[in-house]
């Protein structure tokens, strides 16, 4: 593997760890602070927000260089952590004030993943890019797992405000390494002109990228479901803080989600030639019958079960979609689907 990517996984595989711990330290801060579930409502969909709104992210990843947006990036949630142990020590943190950082730490922390995407296709072989793309892929969801799943007992280990000031200065220090050891590329991949200023360039570049989708109709209807299936788990997702008990099952619940998307991550290469006309229906309604079971039955050990499984199905449909081996979206693959 190169270099380079050697160093951007390594840099991605602490990220990811020092992303897990801050968002559940924030979360259960809510829940601990609050006892409000509309408010952990509220933070759990702060925390899916940043994805939702990652296609505004385009038009800047393309036109500006790579390094210096992982570099700020990286400097972003360092400052946002920071500033967040900060208040937690002085007795100055808010929910509001909380949320607003926390957004900031994960809307850094989704365009430096997206970036690093972009650096996977241009510095690997393409021979290797399948294998890369599998290093990474797998590396992440392994990592979430085991991320989630220690986040909430070390949040009672170490207490709420040092866990912060931890992933302060393992951030900055990702950055710094970044910095001064990632190569730069080259600005404007797509070529496109500057047009003086940065809201202009904004419009340009977005606007393009509108007009080519929206060309795509089959694409676009399938994305419909999809953003359905995203905005209904995601008010689910937000509501697991107030559903669990402890910061422990909290964790657990999370490391169920990891483990589902890892699970169907990994069949759905197996299963690309099924109709996707047939695959939506049938996978959108074992997915509705494990999301609403894991949350009715009264057993943790069992919630969890049906849980993983739930995950598991939306990432088994996910991957299809999205073709994860050439790691880009593709009408002619959601063409031949259809």
């Amino acid at each position: 593997m190169h270099t380079q990517l050697k160093l951007l996984l390594s840099g991605r595989i602490i990220t990811n760890l020092a992303d897990s711990l801050y968002l559940i330290a924030a979360v259960w801060y809510v829940s601990e602070t609050t006892q409000s579930p509309f408010l952990i409502g509220v933070t759990g969909a702060i925390s899916t927000l940043p994805a939702v709104l990652s296609f505004s992210q385009g038009p800047i990843i393309d036109r500006y260089e790579k390094r210096t947006i992982l570099v700020t990036c990286m400097f972003i949630q360092a400052v946002s952590t920071g500033l967040m142990m900060l208040a937690y020590n002085t007795n100055t943190l808010s929910v509001p004030l909380l949320l607003l950082l926390l957004f900031f730490a994960l809307m850094a922390s989704e365009m430096s993943f997206t970036t690093g995407t972009t650096l996977i296709k241009r510095w690997a072989k393409q021979e290797e890019l399948t294998k890369v793309n599998c290093y990474f892929s797998f590396t992440n969801q392994a990592l979430d797992v085991i991320a989630d799943g220690a986040a909430g007992f070390v949040v009672v280990a170490i207490g709420i405000g040092l866990l912060f000031g931890v992933n302060s200065v393992v951030l900055l220090s990702v950055g710094v390494v970044f910095l001064l050891f990632l190569r730069k590329t080259k600005a404007s991949v797509n070529g496109n002109l500057s047009t003086g200023t940065f809201l202009q360039d904004y419009k340009v570049d977005f606007v393009a990228g509108y007009r080519v989708v929206r060309k795509q109709n089959t694409l676009l209807a399938i994305f419909v479901g999809i953003i359905f299936m995203n905005v209904s788990g995601s008010m689910g997702l937000a509501m697991i803080p107030a559903y669990a008990v402890s910061p422990q099952e909290y964790g657990l619940l999370l490391m169920a989600t990891s483990v589902g998307a890892l699970t169907g991550a990994l069949i759905a290469p197996k299963a690309k030639h099924l109709p996707i006309r047939k695959l939506f229906p049938s996978t959108s309604l074992l997915i509705g019958i494990f999301w609403m079971t894991s949350f009715f039955v009264s057993s943790i050990q069992l919630s969890l079960l049906f849980f993983c499984n739930c995950m598991g199905w939306y990432w088994y449909v996910w991957r299809i979609f999205t073709n994860d081996d050439s790691n880009q979206y593709t009408s002619r693959t959601a063409w031949s689907w259809v």
